[in-house]
């Protein structure tokens, strides 16, 4: 191997001053010194930059967050069974016998009506293609749609069926709860789908009358009427509802459960759930353990205070219905106005309301006897005032007694306030107690079994006070409730409120086809109540129950009653898939 020639020391140096002198070009060309303007300059690209690259990435990250929680939700399939839990029997499914909300809820599965009401508590056409009423108002034409057709899909509903179920209502054999509507009405037959019916006078609400479901004439016009209403309680009869009865079952712990499957005939369209349970339980406690334990997956008329306990998971509907502190005039100390006044001014209805709150929800207030969708503006209940209320006593004669009770020639004012045991006017009643006690008066609760009160406490107006829920309905015809021929013993006038006044609007606001004089007819009928002091409207009732995350049902409307929360059955889901949402 040859010997390897190192550079000399000179050599070195010059490759050494050629490097530096090639990097002194360099940094005068990238490296040079900025002036502060240009310094200036740099800095604020930089920030500009930094901005831009902080903003690209906020967007990516609220896009992200779009895409997870906005563009998505949870939806109703088709598929899948809605099984209800109610407490109590199902003694008929027959429209025409059936007497409970439960049972008259049920019935409609089954069978259609000439109208119904809709999501938005006004009537529509059911089996109706159109009604029409005459310029007097007396008389009402209905036509009957063409496609209504009964279970099985062979037969046509006609006039004669609807002509048939009326004079089964009308039969006093039958005894139908429905006999009393529709005794003075005549109805005829025009056609094969077109009926009329005659009023004696004209009668603002009749369409109303028109919610009934109609029977089949062929399958019952040969049984004896005497004998009708145990066929009718044991026997399958064809409907034509949206949907079927198919079968029932009793399980170990003494529920009975009802099997209906959607009737394919129905015009009104398939329903989307496969099938619809109904399962009976004896009491409240049982139907929400058969609710926890996935025995239903909706538990219906549940109680304020198992409300209270399970307040995540209760949902709650407003119903056309009152609670109220009802006086009965006939007392002898609540036949004084002054009385009744004076009790209405030491209530604070909103500290009643907040005894029966849900998770801080308070039922909707009540101002008047009417219903929510009638109210009259500007006629309202006087506010709570314990210091008129206590003036009023005492001009009354009621002084503080030594042991701060007030008496009345040394008899002690005692209000005997009777109300439902275990219901959630219970604890309405004794809030009512509580606020009269500081009054000074003797206020005692009497509760009775819901099975008893009737016979026992409401019939014979056993009560000074009873606390009781009053349903309005869709017409706002609360007549029956506040005329004078409702007072006796058996009516539906349970304070026994007697007003020439009264009667006279509230006959009138029956007859007036005219919403405006209506109206006034009501106002008039307001005002006198608010005067006289008959009851206390304390809050507007409500339907309180219990749901699986996968079903959608009758949630976030008003419902007349419950007996009506199948109107819109045929759009009820029991499952449920994520999808996205349009933009």
């Amino acid at each position: 191997m040859g010997k390897i020639k190192l550079p000399s020391i000179n050599q070195l140096r010059r490759r050494a001053d050629k490097v530096e002198k090639v990097a002194r070009t360099h940094r005068r060309r990238f490296f040079r010194t900025q002036t502060a303007g240009e310094a200036r300059v740099v800095r604020s690209a930089v920030v500009v930059w930094f901005l831009v690259i902080v903003g690209l990435l906020g967007a990516v990250i609220a896009g992200k967050i779009l895409t997870d929680y906005t563009i998505t939700t949870t939806a109703g399939v088709p598929g899948g069974s809605y099984v209800e839990g109610i407490v109590g029997e199902i003694s008929s499914f027959n429209p025409i016998l059936a007497e409970t909300e439960d049972e008259k809820a049920v019935s409609s599965l089954m069978y259609s009506s000439l109208l119904k009401t809709d999501r938005t508590n006004t009537l529509a056409g059911d089996l109706a293609s159109s009604w029409t009423v005459s310029g007097d108002g007396l008389v009402y034409t209905v036509k009957i749609r063409e496609d209504a057709k009964w279970q099985g899909g062979d037969t046509t509903i006609t006039a004669d069926d609807v002509l048939f179920t009326i004079n089964l209502i009308k039969d006093p054999l039958l005894k139908s709860p429905l006999a009393d509507t529709w005794r003075s009405i005549r109805a005829e037959k025009v056609d094969g789908s077109t009926l009329t019916f005659s009023l004696r006078t004209p009668v603002q609400t009749f369409p109303w009358a028109l919610t009934f479901g109609v029977l089949p004439k062929a399958e019952l016009q040969d049984i004896k009427v005497e004998d009708l209403r145990e066929y009718l309680s044991e026997h399958n009869i064809t409907g034509s509802g949206p949907f079927a009865y198919r079968s029932s079952s009793a399980t170990a712990a003494g529920s009975k459960i009802l099997l209906f499957a959607p009737n394919s005939a129905y015009y009104g369209g398939k329903p989307q759930i496969d099938s619809l349970h109904i399962t009976t339980y004896e009491d409240i406690g049982s139907m929400v353990n058969g609710f926890r334990n996935g025995e239903i997956n909706v538990a219906t008329g549940i109680n304020v205070d198992v409300a209270q306990h399970m307040a995540s998971e209760t949902h709650i509907t407003p119903i056309f219905g009152e609670v109220m502190a009802l006086f009965n005039l006939d007392s002898p100390v609540l036949s004084d106005v002054q009385l009744r006044r004076a009790l209405r001014l030491g209530i604070d209805r909103d500290f009643v309301r907040s005894s029966v709150a849900i998770d801080g929800r308070l039922p909707n207030p009540a101002e008047t006897p009417l219903a929510a969708n009638t109210t009259i503006d500007y006629l309202v209940q006087p506010a709570v005032n314990p210091d008129e209320a206590d003036k009023l006593l005492s001009q009354l004669g009621y002084v503080w007694s030594k042991d701060l009770n007030r008496t009345k020639d040394g008899v002690p004012l005692r209000l005997n306030i009777a109300t439902v045991e275990g219901s959630d006017y219970e604890i309405v009643a004794k809030n009512l107690a509580d606020q009269w006690r500081r009054l000074g008066i003797e206020a005692d609760v009497t509760l009775s079994a819901k099975e008893n009160i009737q016979e026992n406490v409401i019939i014979p107006r056993n009560y000074d006070v009873l606390v009781y829920q009053l349903q309005l309905g869709g017409d706002g015809d609360v007549y029956a409730y506040w005329h004078s021929s409702g007072a006796k013993s058996g009516g539906l006038n349970l304070s026994a409120y007697k007003s020439p006044v009264a009667d006279l609007s509230l006959t009138r606001a029956r007859t007036q086809l005219d919403m405006g004089a209506r109206e006034t007819s009501f106002r008039t009928f307001v005002t006198a109540w608010l005067e006289d002091a008959p009851a206390i409207a304390l809050y507007q009732a409500n339907l309180y129950y219990l749901r699986g995350d996968e079903v959608r049902a009758w949630g976030g409307q008003t419902l007349i009653d419950k007996s009506v929360r199948f109107r819109n059955v045929g759009d009820f889901t029991a499952k449920t898939t994520i999808v996205n949402k349009t933009p």
